[in-house]
């Protein structure tokens, strides 16, 4: 299936570097669907590309490369950093939603692991985990590309308070329409050894009600159907 493109990486340090975000204004709207014409002809899902060595996917790999080069050319500017760490770890979490088929990589590198909401991070992860096993179900992704809007970004010290817009563009295998899912996120990140770690995040998603134990619970019940 075609995934998120490594184009989109290029693409967004060349405008990051430039001050201006690679996202475009998304809709006022939590979900959307948007229709092309009638005429329009059905996607066809491109071949997914062999996982590494390690199992992840290659977008995965790219992922982590960059992010230490993130750190490495923003060490004196914390609001690009912050801005190129939160890209990252959405686009890479929409890698784990929409790439079944390849290993679930290690967030650790994006988060602060000492922090007292470590769990609140992993529950966020595992979100994605959940919706990536009920899409084994269902009809699957021919394309999709990921877009991120920084609403606000506060910084005091070596704390940062962000609010994110995270918006996906998808299309069904088969489809000649375009639909679209976002949720804003509460970010909390602080500093640490001169690198800005993510302590807390908070989506404005259905999951408020379910505890990260219950839907640990339901991913095991969705894992063992597909065995």
């Amino acid at each position: 299936m075609k995934r998120a493109l490594l184009s989109a990486i290029a693409l967004m340090l060349l405008l990051s570097a430039c001050g201006v975000t690679a996202a475009p204004t998304p809709p006022p709207i939590e979900t959307a669907s948007v229709s092309t014409t009638p005429e329009a002809a059905p996607v066809t899902p491109t071949p997914q590309p062999d996982a590494e060595p390690s199992g992840l996917s290659p977008f995965a790999t790219v992922v982590f490369k960059e992010l230490k080069v993130t750190r490495d050319r923003w060490e004196d500017n914390d609001e690009n950093m912050i801005r190129e760490t939160l890209e990252y770890y959405f686009l890479l979490r929409n890698d784990v939603e929409y790439e079944p088929g390849y290993a679930v990589p290690n967030f650790d590198p994006f988060f602060d692991e000492s922090s007292p909401n470590y769990d609140d991070l992993v529950f966020d992860v595992d979100k994605a985990r959940y919706y990536r096993l009920c899409a084994d179900d269902c009809t699957g992704i021919a394309w999709y590309n990921t877009f991120v809007r920084f609403n606000s970004i506060e910084i005091d010290g070596d704390t940062a308070h962000v609010e994110a817009y995270n918006l996906t563009y998808f299309v069904y295998e088969g489809a000649n329409f375009m639909s679209g899912a976002g949720t804003t996120n509460y970010v909390e990140l602080r500093k640490v050894d001169g690198v800005w770690r993510i302590s807390d995040i908070t989506a404005a998603d259905s999951f408020h009600e379910m505890t990260h134990a219950e839907l640990l619970e339901e991913i095991a019940r969705l894992e063992g159907e597909l065995r």
